[in-house]
């Protein structure tokens, strides 16, 4: 658990509207903000402040907060009132079979876990026997299962359910901006694609394959055992583009790309040497009882290629930039354009020297100040692979940028380039020639060979410079210059970063990072939380040249495997419960929400003294949260509270009487029907149809059905079998 992010929706909204009041000191005018305005604040209160209003609302479904309990409640009796009617669910006919399950919210883990916890249930004991009759299947091989939700992850988890579960998934996915319509992936056609690139039937990317003699050799077919790999494989290559729980690998420029490409580039000539048996080719290796490891040979292999690629000069092509860092110039420009503050829409574009007129013209134009050949100097600086990126703010035409209502500057960017290369940029709309609205262009010269990523926040920079002026940089985003070198040049990270910002992190650690990612693969494989103690923290993600040095060392040890437990181990943690949950998830301005008794901690006379006891659970140089030591800290506090009150003889709140004493808050294993649960006391809640009378259905005030023959059956469903095998379906 890091430090609070939801800090961040109260933090943007100050910021924007101090970044406005800046804009309209510098000349900026209603009509040139992107929402525009219809009264005297009606852009800031319905644009900036509206939003941030919704977003703070949002807090309310943090798990813990009595609005979760209300939620929980409804959907309770919603579900009740449902399998209660006779003619449910299209008003007409009764359907037997269907059924509603819910998982609460103080069940600890994600949603998109339990999905896959409700899937996996029950697979371990497929033969029915006396004693294993709770554990019937839920999804049997061949249904059809389709999961509905926002989250792309779903994707990777869908990849992840093996054939003997089911085949047949699909994942829908709402379309960005666009109502009433849905993205369907199916599990089947990706694996069926997965497959064809891996015999070489199909080709990644945009390039067409091409006629090689030994192409009229038919590739077998896959084995089911390389398949489930393969899978896995595609997965662990898509978290390590970064998710939720692990940053993106450092130094493999390109992204997922550059992974898919180098993991093709070895899997197809290690496919060919297991048929003349050699090792198995897979990055994840699966046992017979499905544990995951990492397979050191075929992963040394990898890395070493990836490596290789990412030294590899890029093109990069015309692209709109999705960002989403907001500790980068480029990612508070792109933050900018989709609140609509700025000029939109942002693009990028290459122009380069195979346009050889426009190109030369171009470079003129930067540089029509300089008192020497233009060519020769870009060559001399930058070398033979010259090319021109250009950023563009807010609609524009090449033809109309250079009529008279434009106005054409050009500028030193000195230090911020590090080369004294002159740039160019252009404007529109500021009060020239009646210019309605505005637009920017900003180009800068690249090396080819060099990263895109650099160039880009430099233009980026460039831009926020323009905009807001220089002076104001440290107070509106907490950074002035870029920092340079002794020779002038941005120091940057093995990403190409420049190093701005006050973002630090401290050391990487391989080990951590790809036990990382196993714990990542296995929670989605098992649907639980395989350590609930795991953080990589605030640590830099690796290199691939680490990682190599790192495998390299196991190697030699001559250990082939690498399981979860070699990386990292077992912490043995237990989830927080959800009051403690929501007491670290929500940020100071939200403390509002925080449950009884652990608002308490954070009322006015001791929220100082929280903060402290909050910072004191992270590692001071990795950052990792430590959840033992928050809970026995805010356990160990909450008592000291409440003898002080008890010692004043204060009045206590009668919902705090009627709570249960902190001790058995948290321990108690039997509290489902209190307000405060234990994190241990996991389940689903499941309503279906009966036809015969039960002695005491849920009870619920509402008239009974009118066939008095079909009542509402619930009971609890323990959260998964792999930590309950007996006794999971126990009526309540």
């Amino acid at each position: 658990m890091q430090r609070r992010r939801r800090f961040g929706i109260y933090k943007k909204a100050e910021g924007q509207q101090r970044q406005m009041q800046v804009l309209k000191e510098r000349g900026w005018r209603d009509s040139d903000f992107g929402f525009g305005f219809k009264g005297v604040n009606r852009g800031i209160d319905n644009i900036i402040m509206s939003k941030h209003d919704r977003e703070q609302v949002s807090l309310n479904i943090t798990p813990g907060t009595k609005y979760m309990d209300r939620v929980t409640d409804a959907l309770l009796y919603w579900a009740w009132k449902c399998v209660s009617n006779p003619n449910w669910p299209d008003g007409t006919q009764s359907y037997e079979r269907v059924k509603i399950y819910i998982n609460p919210s103080y069940v600890p883990g994600e949603g998109e876990i339990k999905l896959l916890d409700w899937m996996m249930r029950g697979q371990e004991h497929s033969t029915p026997s006396s004693s294993q009759q709770q554990h019937k299947r839920m999804v049997h091989e061949g249904d059809s299962v389709a999961i509905i939700g926002g989250d792309s992850d779903l994707v990777l988890m869908g990849l992840v359910v093996p054939p003997s579960v089911t085949h047949n998934i699909h994942i829908i996915l709402p379309r960005e901006g666009k109502r009433n319509s849905f993205y369907r992936v199916s599990i089947w056609e990706t694996t069926k694609m997965l497959t064809r690139l891996l015999k070489g039937d199909a080709t990644y990317g945009s390039k067409k394959a091409k006629n090689k003699t030994n192409s009229c050799k038919k590739a077998r077919q896959l084995t089911l055992a390389e398949l489930s790999s393969a899978k896995m494989d595609a997965v662990v290559l898509i978290i390590m583009n970064g998710n939720d729980y692990l940053n993106k690998l450092r130094g493999g420029n390109g992204g997922f790309d550059a992974f898919f490409k180098s993991y093709l580039d070895v899997a197809k000539v290690w496919i060919e040497k297991r048929d003349d048996g050699g090792p198995n080719a897979s990055l994840i290796h699966l046992d017979a009882d499905n544990s995951l490891s990492i397979n050191v040979p075929f992963a040394l292999a990898f890395f070493r290629q990836l490596s290789t690629y990412s030294q590899q000069p890029r093109k990069p092509s015309k692209l709109t930039d999705r960002s989403d860092s907001v500790n980068s110039q480029l990612g508070v420009l792109n933050n900018l354009v989709e609140a609509k503050m700025i000029p939109a829409p942002m693009e990028f574009q290459t122009i380069r020297p195979g346009d050889s007129e426009y190109f030369q013209n171009e470079l003129w134009e930067m540089n029509a100040k300089m008192k020497q050949n233009v060519t020769a100097m870009m060559e001399e600086v930058y070398g033979a692979g010259v090319e021109i990126v250009r950023l563009t703010l807010g609609p524009s035409s090449e033809d109309n940028f250079f009529s008279d209502q434009y106005k054409v500057e050009t500028t030193v960017l000195g230090k911020s380039d590090g080369h004294g290369v002159i740039t160019r940029m252009i404007k529109s709309g500021d009060g020239i020639s009646g210019g309605g609205g505005r637009s920017y262009i900003f180009e800068v010269p690249h090396r080819q060979d060099s990263s895109m990523k650099a160039t880009r926040h430099r233009l980026a920079c460039l831009a926020l410079e323009e905009l807001f002026g220089i002076d104001n940089m440290e107070e509106l985003f907490g950074y002035g210059d870029a920092k340079s070198n002794d020779e002038g040049v941005e120091d940057e990270d093995e990403d190409g970063f420049p190093d701005y910002g006050e973002t630090r992190f401290s050391q990487s650690d391989p080990a951590s990072y790809l036990g990382g990612l196993l714990w990542n693969l296995e929670t989605y494989q098992t649907g639980c939380c395989s350590d609930y103690g795991y953080n990589y923290g605030r640590r830099a993600s690796p290199t691939p040249c680490e990682i190599i040095t790192f495998l390299e060392s196991i190697e030699k040890e001559g250990k082939t495997n690498l399981s979860r437990r070699d990386l990292i181990g077992d912490t043995a943690a237990l989830p927080l419960a959800d009051g403690l949950t929501c007491l670290a998830a929500l940020p100071y301005q939200a403390w509002n929400l925080v449950p009884e008794p652990y608002s308490l901690l954070v009322d006015t006379s001791n929220s100082e003294k929280f903060e402290e006891l909050y910072r004191s659970c992270f590692h001071p140089t990795t950052n990792v949260f430590d959840p033992e030591a928050f809970e026995k800290k805010c356990r160990s506090e909450i008592s000291k509270i409440k003898r002080k009150k008890k010692a004043r003889s204060e009045p206590i709140d009668k919902d705090d009487a009627q709570q249960t004493v902190l001790d058995s808050v948290v321990t108690n294993n039997d509290s489902i029907g209190s307000s405060f649960r234990s994190a241990h006391s996991v389940h689903w809640d499941n309503f279906s149809k009966t036809l015969s009378i039960i002695g005491s259905s849920f009870s619920v005030t509402e008239k009974k059905p009118k066939d008095k023959g079909k009542q509402a059956s619930c009971y609890a469903l323990l959260q998964t079998p792999k930590n309950n095998r007996e006794g999971n379906a126990i009526k309540e």
